[in-house]
């Protein structure tokens, strides 16, 4: 079920609200127990037989999690049996068919492919469950009841594409005696939904028009500079609000049902740098690899060169996360390579140059910024040979051609058909759009910041916001979820969702 649907906007959400604080007398366990139901709905809905694969993950996760608060010889050897399920489940249905299509090639054998389809969410519902058993066998200390576990991992706005939330940030909120405010709940949710979904509908999927139609590899050897530009900016941008919209809404949904979920999104074009980035991007799974594989393996607590191998041995494994292709392994790869150069040249800065904090944002901005572009090509080329053409478009190798409607502002009775492309619809609209985007994401303040949101704390709007929770305000934001809602004609899942 997508977030931004009919079906899910007009029919599930209103039936989950309406069932969640429909008998406020009632204990919590009825409350739980209702998310729970729903929860594992709004999965089945997409396929029902995975409901079953969705609650044995969670059964035997809290079975070996119980495992591990029992002192004796065998902690270890059941925390690794409960990685090995874990991890094993996520290798078979992601994993499995393109390791052995390349281990077959290597070897020069034959592989059928096995027909698997992909559970939504199983990274994230998975590596929810891995973080949990490793802090219960470091800790021994977390004594959850089956049904708060449960709703832990299945909650249905943080199941199919994250954030990946901590369990000790998330349980805990359950055991809370005093609620916070419903009617203040219910109006930071649906202006964090609203503005989510304004971004998904009116944004993100229109840019998806031009990304792939650029990106579509019928077209790459039609690709000239301009077409190939306006194709890498559009789904620079697309990704950026399809996921930040993403995540605006886990969050309103969270707080529409009094939860608070953790900001996985803070304005990451802002950065100043890869390690900037990262700080700022998808940043539940940042602090994810940071904390349950970088700092094991050393962090930066080494030499330069472990240091760097550390880190470009995360990212490799972050990019293989997002998916099973070559093009995510080398994506990875880059981001390993970046942050390592990064972190070289930012500890190696003071000795070799001093540049003034007011030049330092004009030269590390651009430079942040055009690397982002040229990853994401990776990031969403069908192949590494079609990343590379497409990246020899960008930078002129195949030639830079105009416009065809250009054309027609020229003598036609000479022979100027060669210097334009029928693909390349670029004109000063586009222009304008791309620049009020760069503006957007650059120098407005986001979701969050405008409201003033930390999950750490009690949200309150900031009194010096043009946002006030009254009639004009309701008014307002009711006329924008109404034109998000009529201007959802097809599907069209998030981009997350196939990770």
């Amino acid at each position: 079920m997508l977030f931004n649907s009919h079906h899910f906007l007009l029919i599930f959400l209103p039936l989950v609200i309406f069932t969640f604080y429909l008998f406020p007398k009632y204990n919590k366990s009825y409350k739980i127990i209702s998310l729970i139901v729903f929860s594992f709905i709004f999965y089945g809905f997409w396929n029902p037989k995975y409901i079953l694969l969705l609650l044995t993950s969670i059964s035997i996760n809290f079975f070996i999690s119980k495992c591990l608060t029992i002192q004796n010889k065998l902690r270890f050897e059941t925390l690794v049996l409960g990685l090995i399920f874990n991890l094993g489940l996520i290798f078979y249905f992601k994993y499995s068919n393109f390791f052995l299509i390349e281990f077959s090639n290597l070897l020069h054998l034959e592989y059928q492919i096995i027909h698997i389809i992909l559970p939504l969410g199983i990274s994230f519902f998975t590596f929810q469950q891995v973080s949990y058993l490793i802090d219960q066998y470091r800790y021994k200390k977390y004594d959850y009841r089956f049904c708060d576990y449960a709703l832990y991992v299945s909650f249905f706005p943080q199941l199919i594409a994250g954030p990946i939330v901590r369990h000790d940030k998330f349980i805990p909120q359950l055991m809370e005696s005093k609620p916070s405010s419903i009617q203040f709940n219910i109006s930071l949710g649906i202006t964090f939904l609203t503005c989510g979904l304004a971004k998904k509908v009116l944004i993100a999927d229109f840019l998806s028009n031009y990304s792939h139609k650029a990106f579509n590899p019928n077209n790459v050897d039609k690709l000239d500079f301009i077409a190939s530009w306006v194709g890498a900016i559009a789904y620079t941008f697309q990704i950026y609000f399809d996921f930040s919209g993403y995540s605006d809404m886990a969050i309103g949904l969270g707080l529409l049902l009094g939860f608070k979920l953790p900001v996985n999104f803070n304005s990451p074009y802002k950065a100043t740098s890869i390690i900037d980035f990262w700080r700022r991007w998808h940043i539940t799974l940042s602090q994810f690899l940071r904390d349950y594989l970088y700092i094991p393996m050393g962090g930066n607590k080494a030499s330069s060169v472990k240091t760097m191998t550390n880190l470009i041995i995360t990212m490799f494994l972050g990019g293989l996360w997002h998916g099973a292709g070559w093009t995510f392994i080398v994506w990875g790869l880059m981001q390993g390579l970046f942050l390592s150069l990064n972190h070289l040249w930012k500890n190696s800065l003071p000795k070799v140059m001093t540049i003034p904090k007011r030049w330092a944002k004009f030269i590390y901005w651009p430079l942040t910024f055009s690397t982002i572009i040229f990853s994401w090509v990776v990031f969403r080329s069908e192949s590494i040979n079609h990343a590379l053409v497409y990246i020899k478009n960008m930078i002129g190798l195949n030639g830079i051609l105009l416009p065809a409607r250009w054309g027609e502002m020229i003598d036609q009775s000479k022979n100027y058909e060669k210097y334009f492309s029928p693909l390349v619809d670029f004109n000063k609209n586009h222009i304008i759009a791309f620049i009020l985007l760069l503006v957007f994401v650059v120098k407005m303040p986001n979701t969050q910041n405008i409201l003033n949101y930390n999950e750490n704390n009690e949200s309150k709007l900031n009194t010096n916001s043009f946002f006030k929770f009254n009639i004009v305000y309701g008014f307002v934001f009711g006329i924008i979820l109404s034109i998000c809602i009529i201007n959802i004609t097809t599907k069209s899942e998030f981009l997350y969702f196939q990770f």
